[in-house]
């Protein structure tokens, strides 16, 4: 339900933003900051249970929302310069083909129980 409510939020603004701006970059940029606020505390409290310091936390979180960010907005521009999808669809596919490996990477990367050793 998180990663729902966090879509809607991110697909949202960026929708709105590139309407007004049609720069993916910029729009992918303000949608990511307002989603990632909510998504962190929320995947923090609820879907992980974590309890480790936020000052551990936060920048691994960090850093996979900007690698995650990053490949989306490859995704974008190659999906949109090999087919004719609109970037608003083109966006959508992509995160969604990362959808399960960002969840895989924040459960053994991010938000890892103490004791549990990173997969190898």
């Amino acid at each position: 339900m998180i990663s729902l409510i966090s879509s809607v939020i991110d697909n949202g603004i960026f929708y709105l933003v590139f309407g007004a701006t049609a720069l993916i970059a910029a729009s992918q940029a303000i949608a990511r900051v307002i989603s990632v606020l909510f998504n962190y505390a929320a995947v923090r409290n609820t879907v992980f249970r974590s309890g480790q310091p936020h000052g551990i936390l936060l920048p691994k979180y960090l850093f996979l929302v900007a690698l995650n960010a990053l490949l989306s907005y490859v995704g974008i521009r190659f999906l949109t310069s090999i087919t004719s999808i609109p970037v608003v669809a083109a966006k959508m596919i992509a995160e969604t083909i990362l959808f399960l490996l960002n969840y895989a990477a924040q459960k053994v990367y991010v938000f890892r129980h103490s004791g549990e050793q990173p997969l190898s």
